[in-house]
């Protein structure tokens, strides 16, 4: 599953291949046919692309690749026809141009096609330069508009995305509180019952050990026999109070499902094997946090699949969090410093690497 902004959209689908139609049969004429069939076709086809790529595991340099060929195809048909109306496919790209790059690179390259269409009207075709411009920049309108809501759009779903994790890690959070609060509860009472029970019994068993030296023979099987209920109930205290005892560590596995199943937005796999071995506490939360952080900016930086793994290797627990980079991302942040203290903390190592295309982060700490 792609990211909620990446996800196949068929209403836009349908839209941009209707305006493609829409702009062949408008500048349709019998000398041109076979160029317009082929390069509105080729923008169709790139269009269509970029939009089924969110199937993909990889879909970025489809996206871009898909965007160059549009631009191709548009110059194409402006040097098949002079008409201004085919400006309308310069319409359906500025649309899709705020979900594949920055604001910024969008403006510039809808800038730099329409210098590119207006340099061919005026050269290729002799048109008077003043008429070019006024008709392309009633078109630089509608672009600039249909820029602006497909960004408004992807802002939007960013800000639910990013909400999104924020409630995971929340829900998260909680469920650690919850369970932080019930081992609480149990190690007070685990030391009430020894500390109070255990020692009342203890005396108890003194008193009629005592006893038993004082008194006759009828009286002494008495006290003797209420002696070894005492020591079997001070022994059953001491079983509970060491039960108790070994349930005192967080169960990380079942926060890190809390927190991954939480996230929807992004199809996240996570393996965990920790074949009963014991977390310490301080080892559990930092080792959550750090998967809340390394989570956070594999979805931030990245809109493949992450996977999660989490198990026990040599004496060691280790959370490995992978995914597909698409570019390069700042190795020193302070995300990636507040990990690294995190685990510093707990005398544990972690590394990220960034090769061959995937970001992998490794936080390892001993139990």
């Amino acid at each position: 599953m792609s990211s909620s902004h990446d996800r196949f959209n068929p209403t836009l689908c349908i839209s941009g291949l209707l305006a493609a139609i829409i702009t062949l049969v408008i500048l349709k004429t019998p000398e041109i046919t076979v160029q317009l069939h082929s390069f509105i076709g080729l923008f169709g086809a790139a269009f269509l692309t970029l939009n089924l790529s969110s199937f993909l595991s990889r879909p970025q340099p489809i996206r871009v690749a898909a965007i160059i060929v549009q631009i191709v195809a548009y110059v194409g048909v402006c040097l098949t026809t002079p008409h201004f109306m085919s400006a309308i496919l310069l319409v359906v790209l500025a649309g899709q141009l705020p979900f594949v790059f920055s604001m910024r690179l969008a403006v510039m390259m809808l800038l730099g096609v329409n210098l590119a269409a207006f340099t061919v009207h005026t050269t290729f075709y002799d048109l008077n330069w003043l008429n070019v411009l006024v008709g392309n920049l009633l078109y630089v309108a509608f672009q600039l508009f249909s820029l602006a809501v497909s960004r408004n759009v992807v802002q939007e779903q960013l800000a639910r995305a990013a909400l999104e994790i924020k409630n995971a890690e929340l829900a998260a959070t909680q469920t650690m509180l919850e369970q932080s609060v019930r081992l609480s509860e149990r190690l007070q009472l685990s030391r009430d019952l020894h500390d109070i029970c255990g020692h009342q019994l203890t005396a108890l068993t003194l008193n009629l050990e005592f006893l038993s030296h004082q008194a006759t023979s009828p009286v002494k099987e008495g006290i003797l026999e209420t002696k070894q209920v005492a020591k079997e109930l001070l022994a059953e205290i001491r079983k509970v109070v060491r039960a108790q005892r070994s349930q005192m560590d967080i169960d990380l596995k079942r926060v890190l499902t809390e927190l991954i199943e939480r996230i929807s937005s992004r199809h996240i796999t996570f393996n965990c094997d920790l074949a009963d071995h014991a977390i310490p506490d301080l080892t559990a939360e930092a080792m959550f946090r750090v998967a809340q952080e390394g989570l956070t900016n594999a979805l931030k930086h990245s809109q493949s699949d992450v996977n999660v793994t989490l198990n026990i290797d040599e004496n060691a627990l280790v959370l490995t969090i992978r995914n597909t980079l698409q570019g390069k991302v700042r190795s020193q942040g302070v995300g990636l410093k507040s990990m690294s203290e995190r685990m510093q903390a707990v005398k544990g190592m972690f590394n990220v690497t960034q090769e061959a295309g995937e970001w992998v982060l490794v936080a390892r700490a001993p139990i």
